[in-house]
């Protein structure tokens, strides 16, 4: 199976975990990037003003893999504003989509789940959510 794993961690906490979960899959990984830098700012901004923020187009086509896993950090219980974008540029590409949320707590994320079937086009193949502040995870995730 073809993987591409596709992540936006502004935070090094969740590049560490996402990196090494693109590690143990031995997967194409992709980042997320603005094409400038996104702050909490101009996230309040483009929320205030309903808009995507302009995000770097990324090399790989996601359409050319079995699964693609989006994986990225959230403070809160919506999808990030450069995820939203990147999901709703790609959504006519997926075959099948991993949604793998890295969060500081555990909790319900149905409202994130909602937002991104909306934004994707359709329901993930599997959905997962680690917990940052687990101590284990930041060390070693088998």
């Amino acid at each position: 199976m073809r993987t591409l794993m596709v992540h936006y961690t502004p935070d090094e906490g969740g590049a560490s975990i996402a990196s090494q979960i693109q590690q143990k899959l031995s997967c194409r990984s992709e980042e997320i990037m603005t094409a400038g830098k996104f702050t909490r700012i101009k996230e309040l901004w483009h929320k205030a003003t309903g808009t995507k923020p302009e995000i770097i187009p990324t090399f790989n086509n996601p359409g050319s893999y079995d699964l693609t896993v989006i994986c990225f950090s959230k403070q809160d219980k919506s999808i990030p504003l450069p995820v939203a974008a990147y999901l709703q540029k790609q959504r006519e590409r997926f075959k099948n989509t991993f949604y793998l949320t890295i969060s500081g707590v555990l909790d319900d994320d149905s409202k994130g789940l909602e937002e991104y079937i909306r934004l994707a086009g359709g329901r993930p193949a599997g959905l997962a959510e680690l917990s940052s502040q687990d101590p284990q995870l930041l060390r070693k995730i088998d």
